[in-house]
């Protein structure tokens, strides 16, 4: 896993890799860890435009330079929507900011080591569930094996399945239930929100009454039936079952 540090304050940035490291170590996780740090927006964007690989962001919103943290996550947030942000910051005003950008926390300064692990628990939890699952889909012209990461939701309508995908305009449809999808995708990152609906819940953007919104836009009903038990799946999913975040 590649977790990326941006902020301008040295002191700090060796600190919050400290604190990781720490983790790392606790959790037994030292050997699938790489810790890349940056002082400036600008540094962090063009290393990732030649190819960084960023697994997690830990980003300070307040930035010196031509560009702040939340600019350089909503150029992120561009072309990736799954790469979980976690912004620092020692400014109370800037605590709501982040939800422009579906942070996964917001942490305040001095950051604690238990709000750290708390963070990097929730990310190495996704991060196992996006690169461990895939399903195969028996469509009519192939047998494509497609990983989870790569689904957004699926739809049925009558004997037929859409999958939707991340990368593509049209969905993979084939004849197949959605018990099958919830056999074979792992049911902490899907949650059926309806009796025709399995999305995945990293993309789910903001929920609202018996609506969801997801990241490319669609609007998604959640059926009265399924209302209780994706709500938890839901929390368990961007709380890591915690009641509040840091």
């Amino acid at each position: 896993m590649n977790i990326i540090l941006c902020d301008d304050e040295l002191l700090f940035l060796s600190s919050l890799e400290q604190k990781i490291g720490l983790w790392a170590q606790k959790s037994g996780h030292a050997n699938n860890i790489l810790i890349s740090k940056f002082t400036s927006g600008e540094d962090m964007l063009d290393a990732w435009e030649h190819g960084m690989q960023i697994d997690a962001l830990f980003l300070d919103i307040v930035l010196p330079g031509e560009m702040n943290g939340l600019s350089a996550a909503k150029q992120i947030r561009a072309t990736n929507d799954y790469i979980p942000i976690v912004f620092i910051t020692g400014f109370a005003q800037y605590a709501e900011e982040g939800f422009e950008v579906n942070a996964l926390r917001y942490l305040r300064k001095p950051v604690t080591e238990d709000a750290v692990s708390q963070c990097m628990d929730i990310i190495w939890r996704r991060w196992a569930l996006q690169n461990l699952n895939s399903v195969v889909l028996d469509l009519p012209t192939q047998i494509l094996r497609l990983p989870a990461a790569a689904i957004m939701y699926a739809e049925i309508s009558g004997h037929n399945c859409s999958v939707f995908t991340i990368d593509r305009e049209n969905p993979y449809v084939f004849r197949q239930s959605i018990d099958y999808l919830r056999q074979k995708l792992s049911l902490d990152q899907f949650a059926q929100c309806h009796r025709s609906f399995l999305v995945n819940l990293m993309y789910v953007r903001h929920l609202t009454g018996n609506q969801l919104l997801m990241s490319d836009g669609t609007v998604i009903q959640i059926g009265r039936k399924y209302k209780s038990d994706f709500m938890l799946k839901f929390r368990k999913y961007y709380l890591g079952g915690e009641n509040s975040g840091q």
